[in-house]
Parts: structure tokens; sequence; C-alpha cells
């Protein structure tokens, strides 16, 4: 029985190396997806908001690097004041701030993704 099977899977040699480097070439592009995948896993983009309006006048740290939970991102001059900068963490837990009158907060900023168009009014 055996050696029906392999004549028969041998006899059209051809057939048979294109069905093999078929088969190899679908696995390869499995294995490269994966990769593609976790790769993606691994870098994460976000947007932070920001409590307050102002402008930034000193960042920490440069583009691509890892930031510590609570560490100092940005130093922002606010509208109206001065530079105020926070002090760097210490890496215990953060207090929460007190609450800010309703006057003197502001109202923060827009939230917007980076490069996506925005939908057109009357647009379906």
């Amino acid at each position: 029985m055996v050696s029906l099977a392999r004549r028969n899977l041998l006899h059209d040699r051809l057939r048979f190396a294109i069905t093999v480097a078929g088969v190899a070439f679908a696995v390869t592009l499995v294995l490269v997806q994966v990769g593609l995948f976790i790769g993606l896993l691994d870098k994460a983009t976000v947007t932070i908001p920001s409590p307050r309006r102002g402008k930034v006048v000193r960042t920490f740290g440069n583009e691509g690097d890892i930031a510590k939970v609570h560490s100092t991102l940005v130093v922002l001059e606010l509208e109206g004041g001065g530079a105020v900068e926070a002090t760097p963490s210490t890496g215990a837990p953060a207090q929460a701030a007190p609450p800010l009158p309703p006057g003197e907060a502001g109202q923060p900023a827009p939230l917007q993704t980076a490069n996506v168009p925005r939908p057109q009014a009357g647009a379906s």
C-alpha cells in the first residue's frame, strides 16, 4: 500500500515540486505575518491630554524613548502666566491635585489623531 502511494506521489515530479514549493511559500508568509504582528505589539503611540492650555516650553526625553510612569514629559507655559515646571518624579505614587475653580481651569486642548482626515458634513 505504501509503495502505491509513493508511486502516485512521485509519478509527476514537476507537480510534486510545485506543490511543495507552494506550501513552503505559504508557511513563510504566515511566519512573516506573525513576526510583523508581534513587532507591532511592542510599540504604542498615545495622545496624552493636557489638563490646562499652554505652550510647550521644554520636553524631556527624545522621540522613541520609553517614558517611565509618573515622570515629567513637558514644561508648559500657561496662558497669561509664567512657565510651570513639574518636579521630576521620585518613583513615589502621584498625589491628587486640588481641584481648580471652573474660571481658572480653562478648557482642555482638543484631542486629535494624527493624519486622519475629518469627515465632511453631509458625506455618507
